[in-house]
């Protein structure tokens, strides 16, 4: 009989805790979109490549989204980010192929630039609540 109410208990927790995990409401603010991100990005970027000069960029239009925190319990993040892909050359000259990457805004201003080995951008959604990947 107690391994029922413990599990009884375990179940309701892990609803109420999943029940908090919503997106923002429609009426969220999420400021202004950028209007430079791509010289942003590109000079963001550029210092991790071999011959920035040479890159070749591919960018989405900014979209609106957010991101959750730990155990989905809250939004730790709403505003705007742009999918964007770079094909760079490796030490041989050669070009080794578009990668992505997101790029999350503060304003007008870049946040951070996450890559395609990072978790976080599995963790981005759409202001509608699709993920991004």
């Amino acid at each position: 009989m107690p391994n029922r109410i413990i599990t009884l208990a375990v179940a309701i927790v892990t609803f109420v805790l999943a029940s908090c995990a919503t997106a923002p409401p429609p009426s969220t603010n999420y400021g202004v979109p950028p209007t430079n991100y791509e010289t942003k990005v590109t000079h963001s970027i550029a210092d991790v490549l071999r011959d920035p000069d040479s890159a070749q960029y591919r960018f989405a239009e900014p979209a609106k989204g957010f991101k959750y925190g730990d155990f989905h319990a809250a939004v730790t993040w709403k505003g705007y980010f742009v999918l964007f892909e770079v094909n760079g050359k490796n030490a041989y000259g050669g070009y080794t192929g578009y990668t992505p990457y997101v790029a999350i805004f503060d304003g007008e201003e870049i946040e951070k630039i996450y890559g395609p080995d990072s978790t976080a951008i599995y963790q981005m959604r759409y202001a509608n609540g699709d993920r991004v990947r």
